[in-house]
Formats: structure tokens, sequence, C-alpha cells
């Protein structure tokens, strides 16, 4: 059964939560008229655009020009497809202009971990009423697909076993970030031996565990400077065990200092 849930609509987009469940694998022809920018949520899927395929998981992000006719196949192991589909009734808006400078019909590229955040930030609000902050989010989401490091997706297909056990790991380190993890803690959510979850996890992110943590931190990091949190507590709140080895990951990370981003307007 899929459902289309509308969670934010303006004149410009229309920012819509697509939501999948079924007991087993099947296909499906689809359109879309306009051009639109997808985020499998909790996803992994196959999509084909005529001869040129693609797999996409929680790692992409789906860059469509319009007037594209697509299928796609889902995997019985998922259970449950969620996907946030952004469509664009503005084809000379400046986000677009910026994704369609590849001249490519259809685009996955890989997602960072800022754009991550900002979608998990976004689908826990989706549908609220607060319009203002769903209309400020999704602002964010373009402007970091937008203006962010673009990296082209060039993965093989992967198993789907594999990408749901890695997409665990990740729900693992953002809800528990600010705890003194290990790699073996990581990867016992996903099922995985520490050894072979560091190779996989960094295959199909781009990131070792390491890192990936690493750079959850300091986005929450961020988020608490914002609100005047002092470095120090900042720190502290978010799993690093002193002020120096924190300053340290920030500045090299954000590019400046925590006191000076906290005091400053660069956010």
């Amino acid at each position: 059964m899929v459902k289309f849930e509308t969670s934010y609509h303006s004149k410009q987009i229309a920012a819509t939560i697509i939501t999948a469940e079924y007991d087993f694998a099947y296909s499906e022809n689809d359109y879309n008229a306009c051009p639109a920018i997808s985020f499998p949520l909790v996803s992994c899927f196959d999509y084909s655009v005529g001869s040129k395929y693609f797999q996409l998981s929680t790692n992409d992000i789906l860059f469509e020009k319009g007037e594209t006719a697509f299928k796609v196949s889902k995997y019985k192991v998922f259970n449950k497809d969620v996907t946030l589909c952004i469509q664009f009734f503005n084809p000379g808006s400046e986000v677009i202009s910026r994704l369609s400078e590849n001249k490519k019909q259809v685009s996955v590229i890989t997602r960072t971990i800022e754009t991550e955040m900002l979608l998990r930030k976004f689908y826990s609000i989706g549908f609220s009423n607060n319009e203002m902050l769903k209309e400020q989010l999704l602002a964010d989401i373009l402007n970091s697909v937008a203006y962010g490091d673009m990296h082209s997706s060039n993965k093989t297909k992967a198993n789907p076993h594999i990408i749901k056990q890695l997409d665990l790991s990740k729900d693992f380190i953002h809800a528990y970030y600010y705890d003194d993890l290990r790699i073996a803690d990581i990867a016992s959510a996903a099922f995985v031996s520490p050894f072979h979850f560091s190779r996989l996890f960094r295959q199909h992110t781009g990131y070792t565990p390491y890192n990936y943590l690493l750079k959850v931190r300091i986005e929450n990091a961020k988020s608490l400077l914002i609100t005047g949190v002092s470095s120090t507590q900042a720190a502290f709140s978010t799993g690093f065990n002193s002020l120096e080895n924190f300053s340290l990951a920030f500045s090299r990370i954000a590019g400046c200092s925590p006191s000076f981003f906290g005091n400053s307007k660069i956010y």
C-alpha cells in the first residue's frame, strides 16, 4: 500500500512524504512532471530511467529534472519505505539551476551528514502544525544540497539486508552520539562483526564509523552553541572527553573555534 502524505506546500514547492508498506517485493512505473529531489528516509530500492539504473538508499539523494518516467522496484526485506520528495513548481529556481549544471536528466548524489541530520529533524516534525519550522528546515535541506559538497554516487549494487543493517547502525549513532561509544558498540547495533562493519560502513556511506560519529557530534554541538551553551558544556554534552579534544575537532571540521562560532552569526 502506498500513501502520499503532504507535509509542506507553498507556491514554489511541495514536500511530500511517501510511505509504502508491503509484504512482498514489487515494481511499479511512475512519472514526475516537475523537477524533484527525493531523499530516501527508510528505504532501499531499485530505480531506473530508460537504460540508466540506480540502487537508492538512505545514503543517497535523487535529482530528477522533470517530465521523467521511471520505474521503482522494492525489496521485501524492508517491508516499509519512507521517502521525502520535494517537487519544484518553478523550474527556474536557484536550487534547480545549481543542480541542473551536470545536464543529466537524472542524477544520484551521496548525501552529507549535515543533510542527513536536517532530514531527520524534518521527518520528526513533518506532520506537525509548525509551518515556519518546516519551511526553515526545508530551506536548510535544499541549501545543504545545492551548496554543500556534491559527489556523484557510483556504488555497485548492494545486498538490501546489509543496507538495512547499516541503517540500524546510523540510527544508533544518532541516538547515542553523546555516549562513550566504540566501534564494537556501533557494529553490534548492526549485527555485524567490528572488522567487517568498518569496511561495509565506509563502502556504503563514504565515511569511516569514527568520522561519521565525529561529524554527528560536531553538528549537535553547533546546535547547542547557537542557543548560547558554553563550549565546555557543548563538549561534554556531545560525547567529547575534554574541551581540548572538542576544540581541535570542532576547528578542523567547522573551520573556526567553538567560541567564535557561538559568538558569531555565521550559522
